[in-house]
């Protein structure tokens, strides 16, 4: 039987966590421990899928903005992380709707202004009303704290299932005590290729995303999913990811977290990371997953 059978896949946003959230779905991995789990679809930045539970993904959302203050989001991280358990205690309300959403009035003719590209990448397009991300915290019973408590209750009694499965999700890095003792393993995905990983972050949260810039006459950088960006630069960033990846170091036992590099891992089994997966879940992952 594997060790390692409840993975969290954790790491900055477009480090290559889902590459090594395929890999694990390919080697026999459930993508939730959730039987009516929706997924992010995939797209231009993702073509195979993100791999991504929707609620799960929200929760996180939530939790940090419970947690730290709404201005804080897995693209603009909080200074600290958390260091023990949590329970959620405390009123708590927010939801995507007309008083919370900032869309720019030409947002819809211009989105190359904003997001860099004609796509819609930010989401927000989709959060007016009668549209799908509408008051989506509502949708899945994440609004107020009644419901957080609820889901998260949800995600530790189905994490008892006897087949392996993974959760991935950035924002997860700054939540995870809320989890307890829900994973048994955590994989840590980094670049090494800076230049790289920047461009891939402003591909998707808009060119000014890691700058001083605001956008237009908005407070924020980057409206990703309405979490209105505060200004943050790359090394920041990566030093708030960095912080809370020590705090969980420092929390379990080292043989429990495994820190692989996207470089490596897209060099199929000629690097050291892929065949470092494998020994890790203890477990063949098949190697044509990874795009040329």
């Amino acid at each position: 039987m594997k060790k390692h059978k409840k993975v969290a896949i954790l790491g900055m946003p477009r480090s290559g966590t889902s590459l090594v959230s395929g890999l694990l779905k390919e080697s026999g991995y459930l993508p939730s421990p959730n039987n009516d789990v929706k997924l992010f679809g995939p797209s231009e930045m993702n073509p195979d899928g993100y791999f991504e539970d929707v609620q799960f993904t929200l929760l996180n959302d939530q939790l940090i903005r419970y947690t730290y203050g709404e201005e804080y989001s897995f693209l603009f991280p909080p200074v600290q992380s958390l260091e023990k358990s949590l329970i959620v205690q405390g009123e708590f309300h927010y939801d995507i709707c007309e008083s919370t959403l900032d869309i720019p009035l030409d947002y819809n003719d211009n989105r190359i202004k904003y997001t860099g590209s004609e796509k819609d990448y930010w989401g927000i397009s989709r959060m007016v009303k009668g549209e799908k991300w509408h008051k989506c915290y509502n949708s899945f019973q994440l609004d107020s704290h009644i419901g957080i408590k609820e889901v998260i209750k949800s995600y530790s009694l189905s994490s008892k299932i006897q087949k392996p499965f993974f959760l991935k999700d950035p924002r997860m890095s700054f939540v995870i005590p809320y989890y307890k003792d829900m994973f048994d393993s955590f994989i840590w995905v980094y670049r090494d290729d800076i230049d790289s990983h920047k461009k891939s972050l402003k591909n998707h949260y808009g060119n000014q995303y890691m700058t001083n810039n605001n956008v237009g006459e908005f407070n924020w950088s980057s409206n990703h999913f309405n979490h209105k960006v505060g200004k943050i630069d790359y090394e920041e960033l990566a030093l708030r990811y960095e912080y809370s990846k020590n705090i969980l170091l420092n929390s379990i036992d080292k043989d429990q977290l495994l820190s692989v590099s996207f470089e490596s891992l897209v060099k199929g089994r000629n690097g050291k990371s892929f065949n470092d997966i494998e020994n890790f879940i203890e477990c063949d992952i098949n190697e044509s997953f990874i795009r040329n």
